[in-house]
Formats: C-alpha cells, structure tokens, sequence
C-alpha cells in the first residue's frame, strides 16, 4: 500500500483499531506504538489517496483522528486546476461543504481540491476532495476515502516552525 508522499517531513505508520462516526463526531482511534513522543496534536493523517483527518489527542500507545468529515474540521483548500483557494467544512455526513471562495472563482464539478499549505498547519498539496455540485449559493465535496475500508494510515510530521533544540 502506498501513502501520498510530502517532502521535507517525517512520517509514522499507524494502525486503525476503532472507528466512530455518530450525529457527535467523525474520528479514528489508531495504534501508534511507542511513537507518542514524536506525534503531535494537529499532525496530518494520510492514506494512499490523500488527507483523512488530523491527530486530535495522543494517550499512551493510541492516538485519536479527528476526520475531515468532522463537524469542527476546517481545512483550508485550493483548487488544483485553478488554485482559487476556500474552507472545506465537515458536516458529520459524507458531503463536504466549501466557503469562503472568491466570488469569480473558477470551480466546476469534479475539479479536485488539495491542501493549500496556508496557515502552516498542513504541507500543501494534499489531496483532500472532490467537488460533486457548484451552485450560486453553496459548493459540495466528497472526500477521497471510505472510514470502513482504512486499515493503515501515515501520519505527517510537518512543524512549520519546528522547536529548536
């Protein structure tokens, strides 16, 4: 299985153990193994066809994913055919809702959209999604991954201002 690869980073293998998705809350729990003192709250979680969520909380052994179906999931996302930047919103469903795009943005069904690395939380260039409907009033997506059929993930070390020791 190969996951997407982002340079300049560090990685860590981790196993999927639980899953959760309910009216509440969109998240993982993965084994991460002796691995706690090096993953951080915030860190990407990938699978071999991009972006799933990012680390909420590590505890020992485990670590729990936040899903970017997740209703306080905010990612901030560029087209990668015309780089108009927005804000993919998870909803606690399997549709994504994208905001904040510029009023003459050029977006169409199908175009698929990445991590646009502002805000220094994500590498950029993941894929995260892919726009089912463009209206006037509102833009859906649909994420690249299926929570039930993960059963390995990498997560991302990325630090855009790493400590200095």
């Amino acid at each position: 299985m190969h996951h997407f690869d982002t340079p300049n980073t560090k990685s860590y293998t981790a196993y999927i153990i639980a899953e959760n998705g309910n009216a509440f809350s969109n998240s993982l729990i993965i084994y991460i193994g002796q691995n706690q003192d090096k993953i951080k709250q915030g860190y990407a979680v990938v699978n071999s066809k991009g972006l799933i969520g990012r680390i909420e909380l590590v505890s020992g052994n485990y670590a729990k994913v936040s899903l970017i179906t997740d209703i306080n999931s905010k990612i901030p996302v560029v087209s990668a055919k015309s780089r108009d930047r927005g804000i993919l919103l998870g909803q606690n469903k399997k549709e994504l809702s994208l905001i904040f795009t510029p009023l003459l943005a050029e977006l169409h069904d199908g175009d698929m959209l990445v991590t646009s690395g502002i805000g220094g939380g994500l590498p950029p260039d993941i894929p995260v999604a892919k726009i089912n409907k463009v209206t006037l009033d509102k833009i859906t997506a649909s994420p690249l991954f299926n929570p039930s059929k993960i059963e390995i993930v990498k997560i991302i070390a990325y630090d855009v201002n790493p400590d200095k020791k």
